[in-house]
């Protein structure tokens, strides 16, 4: 605006269109306002005076950071100057938005600003630096790349000084990674630097540290970016985007595009910091006075419950059994405190990691009453273990502080972050559809035994002084009903999820032989009612302890107010539930989000605030909470119980209500624990059970299928099994393994269906138990086969072809030995020198239209068998229909199969004198209901052998014949068998209470999104893409009905780790179809710095998920409905 100006050629026009109306100037990087007192600018009313309000927001992405509004008037035609100060904004440390409101209610005419400033006393800043990478690798600095040739002295391109790192990736996701013998402190460095040149090509690359080279769960966030080619580039890599690490040992750079990669070069990698005369220090905390107690009196447990329990395993150790009385008993009287980790990490025990000391015992003069380790100790991930060391060693490590912690009196919990089984990758490794494959049936099942099995070993290893096994809460696949952890919500089903915990739980206690361990049920606090809480619960049988993981992540006095609320009110309804199903309950994680902060927390006496409000509860008999277990002290970045006597940063601001809360005689830490596992408490007899152990709720049959059922007979024995399938009862009969099954081929009609399978145990006292699933049927039924077990029947030899020079011959007989067509053949090459000399034999089977009705037929199927001793060349068989009407054939398949005989599975026994055979089932599409016979050809290139080939295992099949996966498809909403049961499966909530549910639209079916906006202030749903490539495309199309209501629409799509968002607007609500551009995407508010810079158009190549969310507009609280079909990417012209 020039036409009026304070100051200078230019100011700030701003007219404002509706009531409330504000001006938000938005700064991408967040402003320090350290040094400055307040905010000054210049405001004109223009034609008339107006009432505005001035305010700023801390951070964008945090709705809680607003500060108090200050209120003042610009005068009409009058320059005036607004000082707002620091103070009245509530002094903060940082400013994201700067907001100016319209105050009076109504449309504004203009008002101008000019010279909008912070004032005050600017700290003078000078850049310091720690050299990392200078010419050639220090002393003290490993090259510990992978998949890498790297030159630490190169010449070749050089940025600064006399060498630069030259390194070339051999191979896919291959990095550069510097190891440092010495962890490097970063203290008072607030980023990284580096320059970069991708040599002769653009190279995408990922950025990461290691705080602890012995801790894999110690890896950074990956920050993306892209070395471009033949420049050099510098990239600055804050290090609050790493996680803020105390500490870094390793330092990698990955390459990120799935393949090997041509040299680049890396120089002068530093850490850089700022120096200023005002820098900040430590507020000095004092001591705590008071300090900790030293007359708390032991509990006793004389007068507990030792009436038998029923556990889930009736022979539990007298330890264990003693150990659930003793939790029951305490749980209402008492809250023992617990955390993860508390002997083998710590900030203020020197790095120490034997289980002898605690950040718990320095602060309070205790260790606490429950100790918290997690299976990756065991895998050497986490401390005491260490990737360097064999399971076994570990195991030993592990087991060593758990019996000093025993020792104590304590009660010891065990966590399971399992691993990737598909993939290789960690827990937080989402692809791979890992709990389908890791259930009896699956391709990782043996993998997630020996896990398992190393589980089993490490629960024998723990014995006490007297020799017996130390008791263990296990508490596997924690935080389910989230999806950040691969067996969330978000990738298996309900049903799916209480097979897995089953079957861990039968194989450690039942196979395993383990009987020192209690099984806690842990979801996230996604939960508000007994229902919500029992869709995953894998039921009474399998549960010893009810608890739930619920982290505080409120931010604000009045928001922690309503979460202190919620964390009692979910332990309130577990202890109901408890007392009816006679369960343990206890809160399994808990503790301030993002851990507690060196300064400025939020409420510093957080952890007399929760005991208060459990206490008070307690005291109601409402909460009978045994123990809260708060997180681990991994650095300074990232603890959960304040520290005393560190020594940088002195003493937390904590510390003081952390003595208060065990000063309190309601808690209870080892000093005063005692009398656990001496009680004498025997377990009830079992009752009888059982489940169908190898489907679950939702599976897919794609044939005949073995469906098996676990019957646990206990009080009494089973009299008979039966699997009911629509209208036809199977007898079940008893396998070697225990467990009853039966063959069950499903009819045609059932195919492509949804349906019940109910297994039935009846029981010698006539009463019984079942289980009930819907499985999909997409299968494919013979109809007809000929396994040639006694003879040939109707086959023949059919003639051979060969070119000029070349032959092919042979002759029918049968193999009474294999029980196969034996076809003794001769191919000759014609030695042309080409490698495309076409040799082929035909075998014919007659009269398949009088054995089955081939209008039923769409595949057909058989088997070729070769000798150990044949030569590889390429093989094409395929097949012919024989039919009376003219040309008298079809043929099928020709040219589809290309196979070499590693394509074939070869058996691992020997037969005869044809050695280890070769085996290739072919499955071929053919339709033809006038069909007499099938010719299957046998079509070798440029072969020589002389010699027999078999052929076995004729079917004809009645098939399903899916549609091939459309990448660039989102959902149709034609695929869930009319089951909204089905879609639930497909689609996470997110926020506020949502369904989805499946409505008639367009001859079709559509989804409508039933949202709430509550206190969320949004709502959505999340399905998964896993990885789709929209390279080719470029925007994002969909059918959509809006409701109207005008609330904030996100679409949210998650490309290469990054989250993209647009935000469509529309208030009416007419049925439309949505165009959205991949261009108009833009990364998230709250990703990080460096992708903020990313565009959604260069990262195509990997789609993961895609959101749909409702965000709160103006207050608004209320319901509302949206209609959506035919979601997908598409390419429309730009």
């Amino acid at each position: 605006m020039t036409t009026t100006v304070k100051n200078g050629t230019k100011s700030l026009g701003v007219t404002y269109t509706d009531a409330w109306a504000a001006l938000s100037i938005y700064s991408s990087q967040p402003i320090k306002t350290e040094g400055y007192d307040y905010i000054s600018f210049f405001v004109n009313g223009g034609d008339s005076d107006k009432k505005l309000g001035f305010y700023i927001i801390r951070d964008a992405a945090d709705d809680t950071s607003e500060s108090p509004k200050i209120n003042f008037t610009a005068k009409a035609g009058e320059w005036t100057e607004v000082k707002v100060k620091m103070s009245e904004l509530a002094n903060p440390e940082t400013i994201q938005r700067i907001n100016i409101q319209e105050l009076s209610g109504a449309a504004q005419t203009p008002i101008y600003i000019d010279d909008l400033s912070l004032i005050g006393e600017a700290p003078i800043v000078k850049e310091k630096v720690m050299n990392i990478y200078q010419d050639s690798l220090p002393t003290g600095m490993q090259n510990w790349s992978w998949s890498t040739t790297a030159d630490f002295a190169s010449t070749a391109k050089v940025k600064e000084g006399t060498g630069a790192i030259s390194v070339e990736y051999t191979d896919a996701w291959a990095a550069l990674s510097l190891y440092s013998a010495q962890q490097i402190r970063p203290e008072g460095y607030d980023s990284i630097k580096f320059w970069i040149n991708g040599g002769d090509s653009d190279k995408k690359l990922g950025f990461s540290i290691v705080r602890d080279a012995a801790d894999e769960t110690s890896e950074s966030p990956k920050i993306n970016f892209t070395a471009k080619a033949g420049e050099w580039i510098e990239i600055t890599i804050k290090l609050s985007e790493l996680a803020s690490p105390e500490t870094i040992q390793r330092i990698n750079i990955q390459e990120l595009s799935g393949s090997a990669q041509t040299p680049m070069y890396i120089d002068e990698i530093r850490l850089v910091g700022t120096t200023s005369g005002n820098e900040p220090k430590p507020t000095p905390i004092p001591d705590p006075n008071p300090g900790p107690r030293t007359d708390k009196a032991k509990i006793s447990t004389s007068g507990y419950d030792v009436s038998p329990i029923d556990a889930v395993d009736a022979k539990a150790t007298k330890e264990t059994t003693s150990l659930f009385a003793a939790l029951k008993g305490i749980g209402g009287k008492k809250l023992m405190f617990g955390q993860q980790h508390a002997t083998t990490f710590g900030l203020t025990t020197g790095g120490s990691k034997d289980g002898t000391k605690s950040d718990v015992m320095n602060d309070v003069g205790a260790f606490p009453a429950v100790f918290g380790w997690d299976t990756l100790s065991i895998e050497g991930k986490e401390s005491p273990g260490n990737t360097s060391l064999p399971v076994e060693e570990n195991i030993k490590l592990l087991a060593d502080v758990v019996k000093k912690a025993h020792a104590t009196g304590g009660v010891i919990t065990l966590s399971a972050h399992m691993p990737n089984f598909v993939t290789g990758g960690d827990f937080y490794d989402l692809n791979g559809n890992v709990v389908s494959h890791i259930l009896p049936g699956g391709s990782k099942h043996n993998e997630y035994n020996k896990f398992l099995d190393n589980i089993a070993t490490f629960a024998k290893s723990i014995n006490d002084e007297n020799g017996n096994l130390i008791p263990v809460i296990f508490r596997p696949f924690h935080e389910n009903t989230g999806s950040w952890f691969w067996w969330g919500a978000a990738f298996c089903t309900p049903d799916q999820y209480i097979k897995l915990y089953r079957y861990t739980v039968d194989y450690l206690r039942d196979v395993k032989g383990v009987h020192n361990f209690l099984y806690a049920y842990s979801p996230s606090s996604t939960f508000s009612t007994e229902a919500e809480y029992l869709e995953r619960y894998p039921g009474d049988a399998y549960v010893d302890v009810l608890g739930f993981d619920q982290y505080d992540d409120s931010g604000s006095m009045t928001s922690e107010a309503n979460w202190m609320k919620s964390i009692v009110s979910r332990a309130e309804l577990l202890t109901a539930m408890a007392d009816k199903r006679g369960k343990v309950v206890t809160i399994t994680e808990t503790g301030i989000a993002s851990g507690i902060k060196k300064e400025n927390n939020v409420n510093k006496s957080w952890f007399t605030t929760l005991l208060n409000a459990l206490k008070e509860s307690a005291e109601a008999g409402k909460n009978k909470a045994a123990y809260m277990l708060v997180w681990a002290n991994f650095d300074m970045n990232q603890f959960w119980v304040p520290y005393m006597h560190h020594s940088i940063y002195g003493n937390s601001e904590l510390l003081q209500d952390f003595v208060n809360f065990y000063n309190d005689d309601f808690t209870v830490f080892s000093d005063t624990i005692d009398g656990f596992y001496g009680l004498d408490v025997d377990t009830v007899a079992e009752k009888s059970y059982m489940y169908i152990s190898n489907l679950y709720d939702g599976s897919t049959v794609n044939g005949p299928y073995t469906v098996k059922a676990k019957v646990f007979e206990y009080d009494k024995k089973v009299s008979k099994v039966s699997l009911t399938a629509g209208n036809t009862e199977l007898p079940m009969s008893k396998y070697t393994d225990g467990q009853y099954g039966v063959l069950w081929t499903p009819t045609i009609e059932q195919n492509g269906t949804k349906m019940d399978l109910t297994v039935t145990v009846l029981y010698d006292d006539d009463t019984m138990s079942k289980e009930k699933i819907k499985i999909k049927v997409m299968a494919d039924i013979p109809l007809k086969q000929y396994t040639f077990d006694r003879e040939l029947g109707n086959i023949s030899y059919d003639g051979s072809y060969a070119p000029e020079g070349a032959s092919a011959t042979g002759a029918v007989s049968y193999d009474s030995n294999l029980k196969a067509v034996k076809v003794d053949s001769k191919f000759v090459d014609n030695d042309d020198g080409s490698d495309w000399t076409y040799q082929e034999l035909k075998v014919k089977l007659s009269g398949i239209n009088n054995d089955v009705d081939m209008s039923k037929v769409n595949k057909v199927a058989f088997d070729i068998i070769l000798p150990e001793s044949v030569k590889d060349t390429l093989f094409k068989p395929y097949t012919m229909a024989l039919m009376p009407a003219e040309p008298g054939y079809k043929k099928y398949g020709e040219g589809a199969l290309q196979l070499h005989l590693s394509d074939f599975k070869q058996d691992t026994v020997e037969t005869g004198d044809y050695g280890k055979m070769y085996r290739y089932n072919v499955l071929v599409d053919l339709e033809d209901a006038t069909a007499t016979g099938l010719i299957m050809a046998f079509v070798a290139f440029d072969w020589n052998y002389e010699g027999p080939i078999y052929i076995d295992n004729v079917a004809f099949i009645s098939g399903i014949k899916v549609k091939p996966a459309d990448p660039t498809l989102v959902d149709d909403f034609e695929g869930y068998f009319n089951d909204n049961a089905e879609l639930k499966n497909a689609y996470t909530p997110a926020g506020d209470t949502s369904t989805v549910s499946l409505v008639s639209h367009n001859l079709g079916k559509a989804v409508k999104f039933d949202y709430t906006i509550g206190g969320n202030g949004y709502s959505g749903i999340v399905k998964q893409l896993g990885g789709a490539d929209w390279s080719t495309l470029n925007a994002l199309s969909m059918n959509i009905k809006p409701d109207g209501l005008n609330q904030k629409m996100v679409v949210q799509i998650k490309a290469n780790g990054i989250y993209f968002e647009v935000y469509p607007t529309f208030a009416d609500t007419t049925e439309k179809n949505l165009i959205l551009k991949f261009s108009d995407f833009t990364p998230a508010p709250w990703e990080s710095e460096p992708n903020k810079a990313a565009l959604m158009i260069d990262n195509l190549n990997d789609i993961e998920a895609i959101g749909i969310y409702v965000n709160q507009v103006d207050g608004f609280t209320g319901n509302g409905t949206l209609i959506m079909d035919d979601i997908k990417a598409v390419s429309v012209a730009s």
